[in-house]
């Protein structure tokens, strides 16, 4: 065995043929990828609307819009009505204010 190798990490095969050994690795490959690409998963964005956020962000309506003219926040514009990330509300919530 290499310098550093872990002994009780080691696994002896015996008795198994290639195709065996093969499907095991491959076996184990796509579990772990499979677990891998579930866990980076992207879900959708919450959107809320602009009152909510309005609420959330304890803003009046016409200052929640100023923000989103100014660039502070990113309004969505969804058939004629506005909607606001539920993330980007919550992290603008938490950051410290000047």
């Amino acid at each position: 065995m290499g310098e550093g190798t872990n002994i009780a990490n080691s696994v002896l095969i015996q008795g198994c043929t290639l195709a065996d050994l093969e499907r095991m690795i491959s076996h184990a490959v796509d579990t772990r990828m499979a677990a891998f690409y579930e866990s980076i998963k992207e879900k959708p964005p919450v959107m809320i609307k602009r009152k909510e956020a309005a609420k959330m962000l304890g803003l009046s309506l016409p200052t929640l819009d100023a923000y989103g003219k100014y660039g502070i926040l990113h309004p969505k514009h969804l058939g004629g009505r506005v909607f606001y990330d539920e993330t980007e509300i919550i992290k603008y919530k938490q950051t410290p204010k000047k």
